[in-house]
């Protein structure tokens, strides 16, 4: 079944629990032009399906957006997506916003204008096991204090970062295969904060992880590899915990901080780099500590001047 609404209003509206969408297409067009700045974001944007409260579940739905996004979910909402696909939204396929919560597992959501899922005010849900890809901005954005508790997903080829994670929003990232973006693979900065355990970081087109701008994120037991600028680049008054993890074959450093960063940087396994082990310059610092930092082309530990 496909249900189309014209003119900018949603396909449909929930505001209750004990509802049940299995199978069903829902997507919303619009009919004439619509001047970019005179489209809503956030909680007033338009969008094909809006999720007001209570516990509803969408099964092997679709959803798509040509005015907004393809699904909003808000004001305490705890929905369940499962095997869903949320594509071809002009801003954010899935947003969750004002403390909802729900769940999202084996979805696939791709191609939207702006990021594919972004999280923000305070909303907690649990993604798992999706697949999170193409997208024209970020492929997961958490900001404003979001939160959620992101495992086992697939985040790749994203015209930005793969991840970022701003304004204060401290999400939990566990288990993910974060690889192939043009970009970063994760970006925290702004003072996002966040934890990012056990992913596998590769092949983006810049850096693994980025962190920068009063960032402060833990992370750990992540596999770092194979990025083509550094591993980690902490710069710009970036700060975080960078502790027990494979830090290998990335073209530049392994580790690269600068301009008034303060990582702390210990038990780091940081190898067979192209470039240098950890490079401190340009006023940057840190506590560098039990790291094993071995087979990289240049040397092991390079503090430039200004490095402290």
């Amino acid at each position: 079944m496909r249900i189309f609404a014209d003119y900018g209003t949603p396909v449909i509206v929930i505001a209750g629990s004990g509802i049940e969408v299995i199978g069903v297409s829902l997507m919303q067009r619009i009919n004439y032009r619509m001047k970019e700045e005179n489209r809503k974001h956030g909680e007033n944007a338009m969008c094909a399906v809006e999720v007001n409260g209570g516990s509803c579940v969408f099964r092997e739905c679709f959803f798509s957006s040509d005015a907004g996004m393809a699904c909003k979910v808000r004001s305490g909402a705890s929905p369940l997506f499962s095997k869903c696909v949320f594509e071809y939204a002009k801003l954010q396929g899935l947003w969750f916003g004002s403390s909802s919560t729900g769940r999202v597992e084996d979805c696939s959501i791709l191609a939207c204008t702006e990021a594919n899922l972004q999280v923000e005010a305070r909303a907690d849900p649990v993604v798992s096991r999706c697949k999170i890809f193409e997208s024209f901005a970020c492929g997961v954005r958490v900001t404003d204090g979001g939160k959620g508790l992101f495992t086992d997903n697939e985040i790749f080829r994203c015209v930005s970062a793969n991840v970022r994670v701003d304004d204060e929003a401290e999400p939990i990232f566990r288990n993910n295969y974060i690889h192939d973006g043009r970009m970063e693979g994760v970006s925290v900065l702004s003072n996002g904060l966040g934890l990012f355990e056990k992913n596998d970081i590769t092949s983006n087109g810049a850096s693994g992880v980025v962190i920068l701008s009063g960032g402060d994120p833990t992370v750990v037991r992540n596999t770092i590899h194979r990025n083509r600028v550094h591993g980690l680049h902490i710069t710009g008054d970036g700060n975080g915990i960078v502790r027990d993890n494979d830090v290998f074959q990335n073209v530049l450093a392994g580790v690269y901080i600068e301009t008034s960063s303060n990582p702390k940087v210990s038990h780091n396994r940081i190898s067979n780099g192209l470039g240098t082990g950890i490079t401190v310059a340009d006023e940057g610092e840190g506590l560098i500590e039990d790291n094993d930092i071995y087979l990289n082309k240049l040397c092991g530990v390079e503090v430039k001047s200004g490095g402290r």
